[in-house]
């Protein structure tokens, strides 16, 4: 069994610490809302205890505080991404000090660890780059593997471009992504919205899969270029930048 509880169990635990608080405090939802500033007030507090909205860290941190709680005993998801949230920035300070101004190269499995976990380290680095955008210090770069994302356009990619990725860049439609899949590996797709909702798209247009409004990603491309592969020196020939479409 996970020890991350899905969004009808956040739900269903929530409603019961609220008849709980209740039965001995007198005190109601909108009454908790009000006193402990949950976002969106009663209204928001009925729609997550009915499981319609996932819970925000805002809100989560609200209901902790109001039933004198750790952050895990409300949503043990929210508070792995905390974790996740300070691990990252202790092991981005650990390797941008001795690499200033350049981004690892990593694999796609070391990115699936680094969104799990926050843990990366300068000794697991293939290679540095300087990224030629600005970027944040929660910033790594990927090597393009296989053609899912290649539709033969200036505007794909093709295998072995550099991606430079930014973990702290919210993710908009038409941008490409680094999202974690159903087998449980990181791909490349791209972002985009119709009238039944969002989805990723592989641009050889062979794959879409529906996501939820509330879906983590593991970083946004903000760059991406080509290796000279004859030359000795880290040398970008083509690139482009992640706009949006």
């Amino acid at each position: 069994m996970s020890d991350i509880w899905t969004q009808q169990e956040e739900a269903e635990r929530l409603h019961a610490r609220f008849d709980a608080f209740k039965a001995l405090h007198g005190i109601g939802q909108a009454a908790f809302a009000r006193t402990y500033k949950v976002p969106g007030g009663a209204s928001m507090v009925s729609q997550h205890i009915k499981g319609r909205r996932p819970l925000s860290l805002e809100a989560a941190g609200a209901y902790a505080t109001g039933f004198g709680v750790e952050l895990a005993d409300i949503s043990p998801r929210l508070a792995k991404e905390v974790m996740q949230a300070t691990a990252t920035r202790r092991s981005t300070e650990m390797f941008s000090q001795e690499h200033e101004g350049k981004l690892p190269l990593i694999s796609w499995r070391q990115a699936g660890r680094f969104y799990d976990s926050g843990a990366m380290y300068s000794s697991e680095a293939k290679a540095w780059f300087i990224c030629p955008v600005p970027h944040s210090n929660y910033s790594y770069c990927l090597l393009v593997e296989g053609d899912s994302m290649d539709d033969g356009s200036p505007d794909g990619y093709r295998e072995g471009d550099i991606l430079f990725v930014d973990t702290q860049v919210t993710a908009d439609f038409g941008q490409d992504v680094i999202v974690k899949n159903a087998l449980n590996k990181m791909v490349l797709r791209r972002l985009k919205n119709d009238s039944e909702g969002n989805y990723l798209l592989t641009l050889n247009g062979k794959k879409i899969e529906r996501i939820p409004n509330e879906f983590l990603f593991g970083g946004v491309v903000i760059f991406s270029g080509r290796q000279r592969p004859h030359h000795q020196r880290q040398k970008i020939l083509s690139h482009k930048t992640n706009s949006s479409a």
